[in-house]
């Protein structure tokens, strides 16, 4: 596999997370790991933190 296909991938991926994640948020979808909730803040991080890969794996593609 090419590096710029590897790129697009994880892209596509971190976007998918972006997104499900922000849904969650404007939903306020509880999701529980066996007897845990998660709690909604870990879905901030997430949005930050997926999208901002997503965003970074973009813009290399450009280059």
């Amino acid at each position: 596999m090419s590096q710029k296909i590897f790129i697009l991938v994880a892209s596509i991926f971190f976007t998918i997370v972006t997104i499900l994640h922000s849904l969650r948020i404007v939903f306020d979808v509880q999701v529980n790991f066996g007897d845990r909730a998660i709690p909604m803040w870990f879905s901030v991080i997430a949005v930050i933190f997926a999208g901002f890969l997503a965003y970074t794996g973009l813009q290399l593609l450009k280059k």
